[in-house]
């Protein structure tokens, strides 16, 4: 939990747009939806991204993936 937390804070989570403004229109055929929601002290949060770059957000959404027992293959992981 506290590394949880740590990426978290890293990440400025809670001060994130929700959708970065020049990801409006930018959906497509090929990539991946990351979408984190949060709720803490009677708030709730919510990022939408298609496919991130690099950074503290993908790092954050990585970390849960791997706690999940869901897995996926590495090519989607990498997107």
């Amino acid at each position: 939990m506290q590394h949880f937390l740590m990426l978290e804070q890293q990440a400025n989570f809670w001060s994130m747009k929700t959708v970065e403004t020049n990801d409006k229109n930018r959906y497509g055929m090929d990539g991946t939806q990351w979408i984190l929601e949060g709720a803490k002290d009677w708030n709730y949060h919510v990022v939408d991204r298609w496919t991130p770059k690099e950074g503290d957000y993908k790092q954050i959404c990585s970390y849960l993936l791997e706690l999940s027992p869901v897995k996926l293959d590495d090519d989607i992981r990498k997107k």
